[in-house]
């Protein structure tokens, strides 16, 4: 039997599996919501600087920022560490429930899952790049602290659901349909 074939690039198309859905992508969806919290209240940097010991979390870290006069770090960190990885997750999580929306607004709100993948990780490489610059010798250390970890295994996680998502399965409200002989689509 012939697999189906798209009639503008040529690439073999498959179908659903019958049965087949995405809770597999849901459940890792939803296991990043519930790293998302710790990640974001727990200290994700350790300072300690002329004796005293001060700890951040991503929420503490972006409020300080903001009340520093610091506004567009403080707007870049709580974009890309507290709203994007939230966002990316809730709606990977209710894509996959398939929502009743028109076919192209999945697609479109999929690919707005997959580009949001791209900024995951962009606290931690500021936590390594701070505490890479920051080695003073006994005036100041700075160290990771337990949400870069927390943080790290969400975005990992995330990345996870998204590979785990069945695109597919966007385009289809009902049951796995069966490919008749040699048609292009």
């Amino acid at each position: 039997m012939m697999r189906p074939v798209c009639c503008r690039c040529g690439t073999q198309l498959r179908y659903p599996q019958a049965g087949g859905d995405n809770q597999v992508a849901a459940a890792w969806a939803v296991t990043g919501i519930i790293l998302y919290i710790p990640a974001v209240t727990l200290p994700i940097m350790r300072v300690q600087h002329l004796g005293f010991e001060h700890h951040s979390s991503i929420l503490s870290g972006t409020w300080s920022l903001a009340l520093h006069g610091e506004w567009i770090v403080a707007i870049v960190v709580g974009l890309c560490s507290i709203v994007i990885p939230l966002g990316k997750l809730l709606l990977l999580a209710y894509l996959a429930l398939n929502p009743p929306w028109r076919d192209h607004l999945k697609a479109k709100s999929f690919h707005v899952v997959d580009q949001l993948g791209r900024w995951g990780m962009v606290d931690v490489l500021l936590v390594a790049v701070v505490v890479a610059s920051l080695k003073l010798g006994s005036i100041i250390a700075v160290s990771p602290g337990p949400a870069a970890l927390i943080f790290t295994l969400m975005v990992i996680v995330s990345i996870i659901a998204a590979c785990m998502f069945d695109t597919t399965r966007l385009w289809y409200d009902r049951p796995a349909v069966t490919p008749s002989s040699g048609e292009h689509v």
